[in-house]
Parts: C-alpha cells; structure tokens; sequence
C-alpha cells in the first residue's frame, strides 16, 4: 500500500483567487468592512422598535425593525476583529484603553440603576416588572440608563474606529496603486 500524504499545506492567501477569480486579500476585506461602518453610521442611528399590522384574517403580525445603532456598533466590532491580526503596540494600548472607559462607564451606570431600583417603592417595582422591565442586580435596565449607556458605547466604539482608520493608514493598506499606460 502506497503512503499518501494528507498533510494540508497553506500557502499565501493574501492573494489567492477563488472560484472565478474572486480575488480574496486582507486589504480588500479590511476596506469591505470600512465600508460597512460607513454605510451603517451614515443613516439615522435610532432604537429598534415593533410594527404592528392586522393581516387580512385579522392576526396581529409584529415585524422588528432593527436598532441602526447596534448594527453601527457591530460593523465596527467586526472591523475591529479583521484588523486584530495587523494590531500594533499603539492600536492595542488606544484600543484597550478606549473599552477600559466604557467598561468604567457600564460599571457606574449599573451603580446607579441597582441604587434607583433599590430606592424604588414596592408598589413602583411591581409596575416595572409588569411592564416586563423588571431588575436584575448587577445589569442595566432602567431605560435612561440603558440609553446613556448606548450612547456611551457607540462614542466608544468611533473611538475604536478611529483607531482603526489610523492603524490601516499607518500600515498603508490604502495605498493607491500606481498604473502604467
């Protein structure tokens, strides 16, 4: 019996091509995902919220319409996460120290909603947990709260892709390249 090598041997990806000649590289990713943080931040950053509609037989039919400002939060995180295998000493510093903020801000923030829930009367926390906002130590759930902690988060996260922005010009992944005709 012959001995076939199944190893598997990478080789450099940076330009492969795909079925069809769908070029694949780091560059164009990270650009890809730029692009989807432009697109997201461009629109109205609002909360998500339900439709309610009637059907033709009557039916409550409830359609989520998506909060703009987790969609821009995320295209940022997933940016963040193309360009963590390119981060240098400056990006990682900046870019911890940006969350170091916001996770100080979160703890405060849970601070000051466990000491409102705790100062509430009985009779205003039953209302709350009828409303379906009821409280569990150590989170966010009154409403103001939550908002600034939004707010709070999406500020951060331009911060991140700022850093970001800075971090792929530094390693001049937008570099033109030049053409000869």
């Amino acid at each position: 019996m012959e001995d076939v090598d199944n190893s598997l041997e990478l080789g450099d990806t940076e330009n492969f091509k795909g079925a069809g000649d769908i070029g694949f590289n780091h560059s164009t990713l990270i650009m890809r995902s730029f692009q989807a943080v432009l697109t997201a931040g461009c629109t109205e950053l609002r909360p998500g919220w339900f439709n309610n509609k009637t059907d033709k037989n009557g039916n409550i039919v409830r359609t989520y319409i998506p909060d703009t400002r987790k969609t821009f939060i995320e295209s940022i995180r997933t940016a963040e996460m193309m360009l963590s295998c390119d981060f240098d000493k400056e990006a990682e510093d900046k870019i911890k120290a940006i969350k170091n903020n916001l996770l100080k801000e979160e703890e405060e923030l849970i601070k000051q909603n466990d000491l409102a829930w705790s100062s509430l009367s009985d009779s205003d926390k039953n209302s709350y947990i009828s409303a379906g906002q009821g409280h569990n130590k150590g989170t966010i759930s009154m409403p103001l709260l939550k908002q600034r902690y939004i707010e709070s988060e999406m500020e951060a996260q331009r911060q991140i892709f700022s850093e970001l922005n800075k971090l792929a010009k530094r390693l001049d992944f937008f570099a033109s390249e030049q053409v000869e005709g």
